[in-house]
């Protein structure tokens, strides 16, 4: 049987500065037939140790130790002959399909070319057939035809997909698969998760997983290896380490978890940042993070490295205590004290029938002509001042366009927009300056919604000065105020966003949008490309600052968990629609619309057994420019029937504060 060992693997950069230690001794072996998981925050070194089994590491790493696959040394091995174990033996599935693949070569030709590399003397018409087939294999409708399709052509889901076949079509013995749900919406990343499974077991693959979420890790993982630091702090098998964790990180970063805490609490966040690879703490490099040091006498976890150690047959944790504590709990905050106020009856954003077309020009369109295409149909929902409403569906589903058309970046095609009894949709630009104040959006990239070429100051800054909320020379002292209301160091405004972490760079964005002290803020998937440390510490102070100063929130999310735990009420758009609202005690316990359950359904739960039975939404949704007659939802849904081909649901009450749009809504069903 197939192994790949990787044996005391050390990967060090040099430069002009520092040595940058990202990978310190790691050591696992995997065999063909089974998944390994490797988990752990950003700049743990995970990718980086991925890297180093395929040989595609920076010129500027040092690598050292051993990777043995099937005997065949890697580590110090003549790049030809690494070359040819690439793809035929080992093979990697990269975490953004969309800059892996070349947006000027078709899908199939990308996918035959690297099956050519291995078989030279294939012709290009044979590797081309050989292309369509593995496309057909992984799940792509008419493979066929869309091998000729460009990548800007294929979803998100289908680009990863084909990313996938392309990385099997030499029959490798191993596969690789950094971050590969990441970005993808709960149920493509469900879809990805069974497929990867199924190849596992058709083919006899050994996979390693690398990823952030946990969740993902308890779906499809044997095995599971925590790197914090560049090194493994626990190992063992999946369910073992999730159900009885022996190492204080391992345990801090499943208690971190939304779907472990009580709705509305305060999530046991772990503290601070993970540490420069460049200046690692002596001694455990957790300890200036652990809740647990003062247990440890002697001050070992300042001074000595603790070994990696097992305590039972295939379990192995690094820590000096031989048993951790009891764990933390979540600290309700039902009550949101000390809020200023409690929750109105009277929305403060009231949105009302809310539509917006574009006009759409191209292929299947007559010159000058224009098409309209509908992303927002008759959209209503109501924020109310110290609560928050969550909105979920998948990628384009118009929950963005939604968001940029309360704060006027967009105009609405139709419907209201009423805060303080004033329809914002009719104001112009003018007028609605004073206003904007009031009403502020944290977006989901703070890497392209920051300037790159100011500093925190600035950035924080200029709202201040537009709105002339403080005199021009109190800008400082507020900003230093904001960044440490946010969890920022004040020292650091003068630097730039590149010299920022991701959850700090967020953190910028939220200080911005305090700093006209808002009374509603449109957050627009903030927390959803963090890990899950530094997403419980973003999580953590949106409550806070909600109870502080009585903030609505309008919370856009794909993480169904982040949504349950966050907010009170809970929107559900499918293809511009809402097909369900309600509170989230109905939503989440008893979902009345097909779609909802199937969102539900492919949410990964860290608490159930690994591959349970689940009913996995197929398929993507339609294209806004050619929406489904009848109920939009009814080419994907198990329960459609002739009725909703032919007249399109409406809205309406199945039980008090629950709305569902669904000729045969499942009114009082438990979730399951």
């Amino acid at each position: 049987m197939s192994r790949l060992v990787v044996d005391n693997l050390s990967v060090t950069f040099r430069g002009t500065g520092r040595a940058v230690h990202a990978v310190c001794g790691l050591s696992y072996e995997l065999q063909a037939g089974r998944t390994l998981g490797i988990v752990g925050e950003s700049g743990c070194g995970k990718s980086t140790s991925a890297l180093a089994v395929l040989g595609l590491n920076d010129r500027r790493a040092e690598v050292t130790g051993s990777i043995r696959l099937d005997g065949t040394e890697i580590v110090g091995a003549p790049a030809a002959q690494v070359r040819a174990l690439r793809g035929s033996s080992v093979a990697m599935v990269f975490q953004n399909p969309q800059s892996a693949l070349h947006p000027m070569k078709t899908i199939g030709t990308q996918i035959a070319e690297a099956y050519r590399v291995h078989h030279p003397r294939t012709s290009r018409a044979v590797a081309l057939k050989r292309a369509a087939e593995m496309l057909d294999r992984v799940g792509i409708a008419a493979a066929a035809r869309r091998v000729r399709d460009y990548p800007h052509e294929f979803s998100g889901g289908m680009r990863q997909r084909a990313m996938i076949a392309m990385a099997l079509i030499n029959d490798p013995s191993f596969l690789i698969a950094d971050e590969p749900t990441t970005a993808l919406d709960v149920t493509v990343q469900a879809q990805i998760l069974d497929l990867l499974d199924e190849l596992k077991d058709e083919r006899g693959l050994g996979i390693v997983l690398i990823t952030h979420d946990v969740g993902v890790v308890s779906t499809v993982a044997d095995d599971v290896l925590v790197m914090y630091a560049g090194r493994c702090v626990e190992f063992g098998p999946t369910r073992d380490v999730l159900d009885d964790p022996r190492m204080p990180y391992t345990a801090e970063l499943l208690a971190s978890l939304p779907s472990r805490a009580e709705p509305d609490a305060l999530l046991p966040a772990i503290p601070g940042s993970p540490p420069d690879p460049s200046r690692l703490p002596s001694g455990c490099a957790f300890h200036p993070r652990c809740p647990h040091i003062d247990l440890v006498p002697g001050g070992r976890c300042h001074t000595a490295l603790p070994e990696l150690v097992g305590s039972e047959p295939g379990r192995l944790s690094r820590c000096h205590l031989r048993s951790l504590p009891a764990r933390r709990t979540s600290v309700i905050i039902t009550a949101r004290e000390p809020r200023t106020g409690a929750p109105s009856d009277e929305p403060v954003l009231d949105v009302e029938h809310l539509t917006k077309d574009f006009a759409l020009r191209g292929a299947g369109v007559l010159p000058g002509a224009r098409k309209r295409v509908r992303v927002v149909d008759d959209v209503s929902l109501a924020v109310h001042r110290g609560s928050s409403i969550g909105l979920v569906g998948e990628t384009g589903c118009g929950k963005t366009t939604v968001a940029r058309l309360i704060v006027r970046l967009l105009d609405a095609t139709s419907g209201t927009i009423r805060y303080a009894g004033t329809d914002l949709a009719t104001m112009s630009q003018a007028d609605l300056r004073p206003v904007r104040k009031d009403l502020q959006m944290i977006f989901q990239d703070p890497v392209s919604s920051l300037n790159g070429r100011h500093t925190a100051h600035t950035i924080i800054g200029t709202p201040l000065r537009v709105h002339a909320i403080v005199p021009g020379a109190g800008v400082r002292n507020r900003v230093r105020e904001l960044m440490e209301v946010v969890g920022l160091n004040p020292d650091h405004a003068d630097r730039y966003p590149h010299e920022f972490s991701s959850g700090q760079r967020q953190r910028i964005g939220i200080a911005r949008a305090l700093a006209v002290e808002p009374k509603i803020i449109v957050a627009d998937e903030p927390v959803s490309s963090l890990d899950v440390s530094v997403q419980a510490q973003i999580l953590n102070l949106l409550s806070r600052l909600q109870a502080e100063f009585g903030i609505g929130y309008l919370f856009i999310a794909h993480d169904l968990t982040v949504v349950r735990q966050f907010c009170q009420d809970v929107s559900v758009m499918y293809l511009g629609k809402v097909v369900e609202t309600g509170g989230r005690d109905a939503v989440y316990g008893r979902p009345a619309h097909p779609y909802t359950k199937a969102l539900l359904a492919a949410v990964p739960d860290v608490a159930a057994p690994r591959r349970g039975e689940r009913a996995v939404l197929s398929g993507e949704p339609p294209d806004p420019a050619a929406v489904p007659s009848g109920c939009r939802f009814r080419a994907r849904c198990p329960i459609a029937q002739n009725v909703c081909a032919q007249v399109e649901p409406p809205l309406v009450e199945v039980a008090p504060g629950q709305r569902v749009a669904c000729h045969f809504p499942a009114v009082g069903a438990a979730a399951r």
